[in-house]
């Protein structure tokens, strides 16, 4: 009934220059998702978020040009009814970082109109990366006549490969790229031109039953399809490594 009343005005703890070392601490020794909440003013985060270290202020960014030795590939996640989605990502050779830097997502889409709207939204130079697509469609859609959307695809001049369909292993991947680097920046940076994929980090869940991987239920067609175009990513350069353990040279002496 007050709704009218008042407004509602977000500010940071340090905004307050009335706040006493006590509420600090108070504020420093909460929970970690609480702590980024109310300390840091990230109201995105929630419990049971699957990507936790996801922080809009650290991840996206505004669109720049990307240099051309840099190596681009593009994931897909098929879909007609449900939407499908295309991610263009760009790879930094010197230290590994990853850009995503272009995002098509609609549903009602037939495979041949998808596979022309990823050609046309490409440049010279993309229309000859790998494309990582959903290995779903490489399946029989059950009549003898019909033809797989992977063939479409590549009917259309759209040529893919199958991407790596390693859930726990993409997740793993995503995961530690959204970790800072050496330099102090996260290994995974997203254009703000690209809203599906940075809705989906912000927002996916934990599934109930299978406590590392994500909700499936959600709308999670632009993560799969970051899966996918990291599918040829192990690892990246940037992040200090373990010291390598050498064997004692006297340990193959044998006792005299």
């Amino acid at each position: 009934p007050y709704s009218d009343q008042f407004n509602f005005v977000r500010a940071l703890p340090a905004e307050n220059n009335h706040l006493d070392e006590n509420y600090w601490m108070m504020l420093r020794g909460l929970p970690e998702d609480l702590r980024r909440a109310w300390l840091e003013g990230d109201w995105d985060v929630f419990k049971g978020l699957a990507f936790h270290n996801f922080n809009k202020a650290k991840h996206v960014v505004e669109p720049f040009e990307i240099p051309d030795y840099w190596t681009r590939t593009v994931g897909i996640d098929f879909g007609t009814n449900a939407p499908f989605c295309a991610l263009w990502i760009a790879r930094n050779p010197d230290n590994g970082r990853v850009v995503v830097y272009k995002e098509l997502y609609k549903a009602g889409l037939t495979d041949r109109q998808q596979a022309r709207l990823i050609l046309d939204n490409s440049t010279d130079e993309e229309l000859h990366i790998i494309r990582f697509a959903d290995p779903s469609m490489w399946n029989n859609r059950g009549d003898e006549s019909s033809t797989s959307a992977a063939k479409t695809y590549v009917d259309n001049g759209c040529i893919i490969i199958k991407g790596n369909n390693n859930r726990l292993n993409g997740k793993r991947v995503i995961d530690r790229l959204l970790m800072p680097m050496e330099d102090g920046q996260p290994g995974i940076l997203f254009f703000n031109t690209c809203p599906n994929i940075i809705n989906q980090m912000s927002h996916l869940m934990y599934d109930k039953n299978r406590t590392e991987d994500v909700d499936t239920h959600m709308d999670d067609h632009a993560y799969d399809a970051l899966r996918y175009a990291l599918s040829n990513v192990r690892d990246y350069m940037g992040h200090k490594k373990l010291p390598k353990i050498e064997k004692s040279p006297f340990a193959q002496l044998e006792r005299i």
